[in-house]
Parts: structure tokens; sequence; C-alpha cells
């Protein structure tokens, strides 16, 4: 298993809110800590893939307004930065 550095987080949310995710993490079985990370994980994953989107949509943008002109798969690469990998 890869070691993971964690750290940890503190913030203030209303008692509602925490006694629901309290009653929700007993009610799926797991911790509330549990419960907190996956939904910080999920909602990272989340705002990724609409960055994502949002990259595309503008690359897009950009190739149709430059009309058809087409690059070769290795400048491609380079351009969004696979090549470093």
């Amino acid at each position: 298993m890869k070691h993971v550095e964690k750290t940890r987080v503190n913030f203030e949310i209303p008692v509602a809110i925490h006694n629901s995710l309290k009653k929700c993490a007993i009610d799926l079985g797991m911790s509330f800590k549990e419960l907190a990370t996956q939904a910080f994980i999920e909602k990272l994953e989340m705002l990724e893939y609409e960055q994502d989107c949002k990259d595309a949509e503008a690359a897009h943008d950009r190739f149709v307004k430059n009309g058809s002109k087409t690059i070769s798969h290795e400048e491609m690469m380079k351009k969004i930065g696979w090549d470093e990998l």
C-alpha cells in the first residue's frame, strides 16, 4: 500500500448538519471520519471533472475559432503536458 501523508482539517458546521451526517454514517456502517473523507474526495473529483470539461470546451472553442487546423499527436501531448509523464 502506498504511504499517504495526512493532515488534520478543522471546520465548523451547523449542529443539524453534523447530526444528519452522523446518522448517515451510522446507517452506512461507517465512521463519521470515513464518511467525511469520502465526501471530500468525491467533491474534489467532481470539481476536477468540471474543470476538465471547461478546459475541453475552451479548447474546442479555440479549435472552432481557428478553423480546422490540426496538429500531430506528439504536438498535442506537448500542449497538454503529457509528454512530461
